[in-house]
């Protein structure tokens, strides 16, 4: 039941000015979630008021997520909670102002952070902050909603380090299908100084194990080099990705005997079985000319079959600007260029080169994404004849060594006016089918900061197609419809992180503040014979404190806003 729909329907209207004659009603949708629905393991009167992160989805179409209450009681410090839907039913996980459990003392978890992790067999992961009796700390938990168990905390023992050696700066959680868990995290006390105090950790049984730590020889290379530190620069931004089969990929730099600026950098994995080096600043670059060397490298992505790509920055003689970044693929123990700045855009009109790679003109880096079949999708700033702010940036993929470009500022929008066309786009992200999804921006006639963004994703047949529009009407009961804000989703790959929005069915959980339902847009039936697809949508939107002017069930509906920004 929904205690306080209508209250939230009546606040809710449409902003004054703002244009909604396109209003198209979201097709084959199936409400999921709506402010004032009642919600579980909350006492009688209090009620879902939004969404708090975007929700993760499962393969089996079920979501995770944290979200903010509303009703008598409810307050700043005990709004925020945890629910999963592994039953069905929204079943509440855990919930700030509440005692942590399986801790002594008087341990309440005070906040959450980020996207909730989930996996296939519905158990969830989640970072949080505890407080108490010693000061607010970071914590890792896991579990289901049938309960949950701590997995880290900071301050407590490091596993298998001596005694008084703690962990700190817990972060970069992992949760695979196995329900396997990686991280990253800071250590201190005694003996602990900046030379060891990092590692990478991953629980595959019942204990916490470290994959690598700073401080250690580095494999494959040298006696007397060590891991300096994980990540994409000193100290900061440690990051691993951790696949279904339990396996890790990482960015560290080394230090010791031989190293200096130009080899300090490497990415390496334990796909083979055992932790080994990928790829090491210095060494020629596959692709390249001769003498054109690997200098720096973003996070890598590994999927199931030990596939790993990353984008790096090169150095070397003709090097510059415009060419100086590439991204690259290892398949079966073959490193492989796949796209590099300045070379020549496949398809494309003679002298349109790759301007930039994997990163927006604000130069926000977004790492490519491979699935578990090795397909690779990025996106690209095009650069050379005819190339405009109005139709540079694009998606890319890469299958089996042929690139191909798959949408470009300026093209048609599928599913809108002619006219209406795409003028930026999110990163996309992959499913195991090859399927894409990503969020687009939008300008033509009649588009305006209301109606400005929009979800697409592919169906099986590799057609593009709407799923929802910012504006766009969805229909909560028979006749009685909502008017949705802009969308967002987690485009974060399930492969890598057990963050993922998009799961290999081709169902998508969507952010947008407070409207959640189930989109069947690109589904396609369900005959043993074939592959079966849904696509599964959870939007929401804030609702907007506006006097009240119409209630639920009067069509053209009730706006539930809040943009994201770009």
């Amino acid at each position: 039941m929904r205690l306080f729909l209508s209250t939230a329907l009546l606040l809710a209207s449409v902003a004054p000015g703002i244009p909604t004659a396109h209003a198209a009603v979201v097709p084959d949708a199936t409400p999921f979630l709506l402010p004032g629905d009642s919600a579980a393991g909350a006492p009688v009167g209090v009620a879902f008021n939004q969404l708090l992160s975007n929700p993760t989805l499962n393969a089996d179409g079920k979501v995770a997520l944290s979200a903010i209450l509303q009703g008598e009681g409810i307050d700043f410090d005990n709004r925020e909670g945890i629910w999963s839907n592994n039953n069905g039913e929204l079943d509440l996980v855990a919930r700030i102002n509440s005692h942590a459990p399986g801790l002594s003392g008087n341990e309440i978890f005070k906040s959450f952070i980020g996207n909730i992790l989930l996996n296939d067999a519905g158990e969830v992961a989640f970072p949080g902050t505890l407080s108490g009796a010693s000061p607010e700390l970071y914590s890792i938990w896991s579990g289901s909603d049938a309960g949950i168990a701590l997995v880290a905390r900071e301050g407590q023992q490091a596993p298998g380090m001596p005694d008084g050696v703690s962990l700190s700066r817990l972060t970069s959680l992992r949760l695979n299908s196995a329900g396997q868990l990686a991280f990253t995290s800071g250590l201190r006390g005694i003996g602990i100084n900046e030379s060891n105090d990092e590692a990478i950790w991953s629980r595959k049984g019942g204990a916490l194990a470290t994959i690598a730590r700073s401080g250690e020889q580095t494999p494959g290379l040298p006696n007397g080099v060590s891991f300096a530190y994980f990540g994409m620069s000193d100290r900061s931004d440690p990051s691993v990705s951790f696949n279904p089969l339990g396996q890790t990929a990482f960015l560290a730099g080394v230090t010791g005997i031989g190293v200096d600026q130009s080899n300090n950098r490497g990415v390496w994995s334990d796909a083979t079985g055992s932790l080994s080096l990928i790829v090491r600043a210095g060494i020629q670059a596959p692709g390249a000319p001769t003498g054109i060397r690997f200098d720096r490298f973003g996070n890598p992505a590994l999927n199931s079959q030990g596939h790993l790509a990353f984008r790096a920055t090169l150095v070397g003689n003709g090097v510059d600007q415009t060419n100086g970044t590439g991204i690259w693929i290892q398949r079966n123990g073959v490193l492989a260029l796949v796209a590099r700045t300045g070379d020549q855009a496949p398809g494309l009109t003679v002298g349109v080169k790759f301007g930039g790679l994997a990163f927006d003109s604000s130069n926000d880096y977004f790492e490519p994404e491979i699935n578990a079949a090795g397909k690779i999708a990025f996106r690209a700033i095009l650069a050379g004849d005819g190339i405009s702010d109005e139709n540079d940036m694009s998606i890319w993929s890469e299958s089996s060594g042929v690139v191909t470009m798959f949408i470009r500022e300026g093209d048609q929008a599928p599913g809108l006016p002619d006219g209406v066309v795409f003028s930026s786009f999110d990163p996309p992200v992959l499913n195991a089918s090859g399927q894409m999804v990503f969020r687009g921006f939008i300008t033509g006639d009649e588009i305006n900061s209301s109606n400005d963004i929009g979800i697409w994703a592919q169906d099986l047949t590799g057609e593009l197609r709407l799923i929802a529009r910012a504006g766009d009407l969805l229909e909560v009961s028979p006749g009685e419809f909502v008017q949705i804000g802009h969308p967002a989703f987690a485009n974060q790959s399930s492969e890598q992180s057990g963050a993922s929005g998009f799961n290999d069915r081709g169902q998508l959980a969507v952010y947008a503040g407070g409207i959640g339902f189930i989109s069947n847009r690109v589904a396609v039936p369900e005959p043993r014979t074939e592959i079966h697809t849904a696509i599964a949508l959870v939007l929401v939107g804030c609702v907007m404190r506006s006097r009240p002017t119409r209630a639920l069930g009067v069509r053209g509906g009730a706006r539930f806003g809040g943009a994201p920004g770009r």
